[in-house]
Order: C-alpha cells, then structure tokens, then sequence
C-alpha cells in the first residue's frame, strides 16, 4: 500500500507517457474481460443509448471497491447486455489534467473558487482521437465548454475569446499549460434489455505524474455511473440502495492531485479521501 491510498506498481510499471503526458502501453486488465464473459452483446442497432439519454434527473454515481463489483454484474447480468465500446468490450478511458505554474487551476478548484477553469486531454471511446476540453465555471455552473481535437500544438487551435478568457481568470496564457496528473481506468458500459437505463463502469483508476513513471497510483475501485431510467426503480439502483451504499462523486484531478501533488495543500480534500480509503479497506456485508 502507498500512504494508505492503493497499491503502487514496481517503478514505470504499465506505463509509459508521451510529450502531451498521454498514457499509451496501457490497457485494462484481462479480468475485466473476464467480469464480462457471461454478458450478452448488446445489439448494434440499440445505438439509440449510446449517448446517455437525457432527462430531468442527474446520473447516480456510487463507487464501491473492486471485490463488491464482482458482486454487482454477477446480480445484473441476466438483465443488462454490454455494449461494444468501438471494437472492444473494454476501453482506456484516459485523461490528463493540465494546468499553469503554481498550480493555479487547481488550487482554484480545491478553494471552490466561483470563477474557474480546468482544462484536459480525454481520451475516451466516444471520441475518435483525443481531445482537449476547456471547462469554465461561474458561481451557477458550468458557463463554457469548448472541445479541440488533438494537433501537436494543443492550444494554438483554440478560439481568441478561449485564450482571452483563460487570461482573465488566471492572469496567465494557454500557452503555460502543461500536463500535470493523468488519470486512466477500464471502461465499460451496460444497457439495460427491458428499459433504456445506462449503466458507465470504471474500474482501476489510475494516477500518474506525466513523464515520472514510478509515481503512478491504482486505486482498487469502479465507480458506477446509471443514467436514463428517469428515476425508476431498477435493479441496478436496488443493489445499492438494499446495501445501503449512496452516491458519491469526486473530482479525479483533486482525487489524484492531492495524492500525488505532495507540495500542495489538500485540506479540504482530506475527507473525501478518508471515504475513499473506507470502501478500499472495508467492503460492505451482502
């Protein structure tokens, strides 16, 4: 174990990062392949829900640790198919956060500060290439979000009114971002066979300091994201519901900056890590 935290591989284990700090040579674990083994294949013509669909109501996230998700597809799995994500079963949802010198994006965040702005490089089955998201948020929400496909000069594509509003909130240009913490887990995605329920899995998720391979942190954890039965009791939300487990969510650039960005301050994260630290060691009775 690594400062209580999960378990840190031999250095440069499984990883290996390029110069925009993406993750590649990683890939998830065959046991998830294996998780999925009995699952029926969803029909390709349900595409109709392979974009959460929308409702009034918010997704429920819950995350519980690696041994309780056997648990969960195991009570599932007559009632849900998966779904091919591209051509596999199983994808590398990876991102990597990017942020100035001092860190200023992230201690905006960690403050809760109402004008702020994250910015990252996703890479995820939905997209065909990676792409880097400007993500700004006022005191009632998200007020901006702007997607770039991937170029070898990740900000010189970016809109004015982007660059002119990053200047503002921090004082500095896109141009001094740099890739700070990655995050990447297993994904998979489930549908429900009788309703239009969604269910998003991701297992593993890991932490690295772009460029340092020895610092990368895996966390025994899936988090489990349903959306799209517009508040219905479903089997899935009963598995949780009669465990008694309640939604949970966290930010992974605060998650793994706190763990990993040892010159920071993460007080006001310490709680959610204490909770996080829980489910790892201490897996709920059924």
């Amino acid at each position: 174990m690594g400062n209580g935290y999960g378990f840190w591989p031999e250095a440069g284990d499984d990883i290996d990062i390029d110069y925009s700090g993406i993750p590649y040579n990683t890939h998830p674990g065959s046991y998830l392949l294996e998780l999925l083994s009995e699952f029926s294949i969803s029909n390709p013509e349900n595409t109709r829900v392979s974009i959460p669909t929308l409702t009034k109501s918010k997704p429920s996230r819950y995350v519980i640790p690696l041994g309780l998700l056997y648990k969960f597809l195991e009570t599932v799995r007559d009632h849900y198919e998966v779904m091919p994500l591209s051509s596999e079963l199983v994808t590398l949802n990876s991102m990597v956060y990017y942020d100035v010198p001092g860190y200023r994006l992230f201690r905006d965040h960690m403050n809760g500060k109402a004008g702020r702005c994250q910015v990252k490089l996703k890479t995820s089955p939905e997209f065909q290439a990676p792409v880097l998201e400007v993500k700004f948020r006022s005191n009632k929400g998200v007020s901006g979000k702007h997607l770039v496909p991937f170029q070898e000069d990740l900000f010189h594509f970016l809109p004015d009114e982007v660059k002119d509003k990053f200047s503002l909130i921090t004082g500095m240009s896109v141009s001094d971002l740099r890739p700070v913490v990655g995050s990447s887990s297993g994904k998979f995605v489930l549908l429900g066979r009788m309703h239009h329920e969604r269910i998003e899995v991701d297992a593993e998720i890991r932490f690295s300091l772009p460029g340092i391979g020895e610092k990368e942190l895996i966390l025994p954890l899936a988090v489990v994201r349903i959306s799209g039965n517009q508040g219905q009791d479903t089997l899935a939300t009963r598995f949780f519901g009669d465990l008694r487990i309640r939604p949970f969510s966290f930010s992974r650039y605060l998650l793994g900056g706190s763990m990993l960005l040892t010159d920071q301050k993460t007080n006001r994260y310490k709680n959610k890590i204490l909770q996080l630290q829980k489910m790892m060691q201490h897996e709920p009775s059924y």
